[in-house]
Parts: structure tokens; C-alpha cells; sequence
């Protein structure tokens, strides 16, 4: 999310969790009306299904709740923990969690 010298090098970052507000919000930006018919008339027509590996109910059957169910060693929870640590921190996510 940041250049080497720290700097964020996106000017917006979405989140999954909040997919369809935040996607609003990068078409509001664009102003593109072809995009954003697009993205109405196929808000809930399964292309964008919550129930994939990245939507709510998968991810709640799957990986919701502590690092440690996901990464089943303390060591690799660090690592990853550390290494994403800003990522966590500017986004204001537990970096113990998983958000769901």
C-alpha cells in the first residue's frame, strides 16, 4: 500500500467487507455512466455472489475469527502480522483477525 518512502500509492483503498458502498464510491469518482449502469444492473444478478471465496458467507464457514485457525502456526501469524503491520494498522484492522 506505500511506496518506499512511505508514501500511500493509491488514491482510495476498498474494502470487501463494504464492497458494493465502496465500489460506489470509486464510480462516483470516475463519473462514468457506462460503468455505472453496468454495476446496477448487475448488483445482484450472482456475478458479484457473496457466496464465493470472498464473500460473507463462505469466508464465515471458512476463515472468520483469529489468524491462528488460518495460519495453524504462531510463527507464520507473526510473520504475517509483521510484515503487514502499517497495512493493518492504516486500514485499522485487528492484525490478529480476520474481518468479517
Amino acid at each position: 500500500l506505500f511506496d518506499r518512502s512511505g508514501c500511500p500509492i493509491f488514491d482510495f483503498v476498498g474494502r470487501l467487507e463494504r464492497f458494493d458502498d465502496d465500489m460506489q464510491i470509486v464510480l462516483n469518482q470516475i463519473q462514468s455512466p457506462e460503468l455505472q449502469k453496468y454495476f446496477d444492473r448487475h448488483r445482484n444478478d450472482g456475478i458479484h455472489d457473496k457466496s464465493t471465496s470472498f464473500g460473507k458467507r463462505k469466508k464465515e464457514k471458512d476463515h472468520s475469527g483469529l489468524l491462528t485457525q488460518v495460519y495453524h502456526s504462531p510463527e507464520i501469524v507473526e510473520m504475517v502480522a509483521a510484515e503487514f503491520q502499517r497495512d493493518f494498522e492504516v486500514l485499522r484492522y485487528n492484525n490478529r483477525e480476520i474481518p468479517s
